[in-house]
């Protein structure tokens, strides 16, 4: 009896015990996943400001006074791309999407969110699209900036 008792305790820990370290595993691994989006998000966001920041817009059209320092803007397929759309004056884009075009997902939303899109190189981006409009001599002009990485990585 004895022996019996034992064996149902330490199958009812076993039990527990799988129970938990499963529940942990999901807890976090949704923590990491969490954290790592929050991380592609402020990364992409910053560079979508700074792009914006960038944008001039006078008699010529639009123009990017100077293009984010990462280099992997600049090699085609390179992993990190953006894109200025939506323009009368046509589209800006980094040199890494080549003759490539992001495809971005219109939001109704004023502040950028995180999606999945396809890359230039058949592979999955992690993508923000935002709205910005820009004013000139009380004309205003509407585009969408959109910031993609590899998510590969």
């Amino acid at each position: 009896m004895k022996r019996s008792l034992g064996a149902r305790l330490f199958a009812g820990a076993l039990c527990f015990l799988g129970i938990a370290l499963f529940l942990t595993w999901l807890a976090l691994s949704r923590l990491f996943e969490s954290y790592v989006n929050e991380a592609y998000y402020r990364e992409l966001q910053a560079v979508s400001d700074t792009i914006a920041a960038g944008i001039r817009y006078d008699a010529e059209g639009l123009a990017l006074r100077r293009e984010p320092a990462d280099p992997r803007f600049q090699i085609p397929a390179g992993g990190r791309y953006w894109q200025v759309s939506g323009l009368s004056a046509g589209l800006l884009r980094s040199r890494s999407l080549w003759d490539r075009d992001l495809t971005t997902k219109s939001t109704l939303s004023r502040t950028p969110q995180l999606f999945l899109a396809d890359g230039p190189d058949g592979g999955e981006l992690i993508m923000i699209s935002s709205p910005v409009t820009f004013e000139k001599n009380g004309k205003s002009q509407s585009a969408t900036i959109s910031i993609g990485a590899d998510r590969a990585e």
